[in-house]
């Protein structure tokens, strides 16, 4: 039984790290399913690599050190700030088209290759009409922000077990926001 025990505990022990990177495998995998375009596909496949180079973080080191690969806290805040920025400004349009207001915010990426804004709103409806209609798309958010909350509060370490746990607010804080249309 010991010779058993002793050849699982390396397994145990890199299990985060693989979890990890077999995540970032799987969304990498996704790109093509996600985009309509291969030019925003490069942009977003583009975007992973710059957040891990620029940081140094190296898929050996995060099988070796884990948590306490070199780079790894600075790649993970790089884009989770990146992530809280977005849900920012989403939550922030919203609220000025709540409002009445115009949405106010100059598109991050408009006039770059692949990202076309054009008017699609038909006509006789506002942005806040079709804000209304499809709000359900939008509901991702929440959890999304509960996560991030979580990160921040354990100093973006992915490996902590606490981050794998359920959220037992999501329900009610997805039910809050979906009832008052807020994200």
């Amino acid at each position: 039984m010991s010779k058993e025990r002793d050849c699982i505990a390396p397994i145990l022990s890199t299990r985060d790290a693989y979890l990890a990177i077999r995540t970032l495998n799987i969304e990498l995998a996704r790109i093509p399913d996600l985009v309509s375009n291969p030019t925003v596909g490069a942009l977003r496949m583009q975007f992973w690599r710059d957040s891990l180079t620029q940081t140094g973080v190296r898929e050996e080191d995060i099988f070796r050190h884990g948590s306490e690969a070199p780079g790894l806290k600075d790649a993970i805040f790089k884009v989770a700030t990146r992530a809280n920025d977005h849900l920012i400004t989403a939550r922030e349009m919203m609220k000025n088209l709540q409002q009445g207001e115009d949405a106010g915010h100059a598109y991050e990426h408009e006039g770059d290759e692949g990202h076309n804004y054009a008017e699609r709103i038909p006509s006789g409806q506002s942005q806040l009409d079709e804000l209304e209609r499809g709000f359900g798309v939008l509901m991702p958010a929440v959890s999304t922000r509960l996560w991030l909350e979580s990160l921040e509060k354990y100093d973006f370490d992915v490996f902590k077990p606490e981050l794998r746990s359920r959220e037992w607010k999501l329900p009610f804080k997805a039910y809050w926001a979906y009832s008052r249309r807020t994200i």
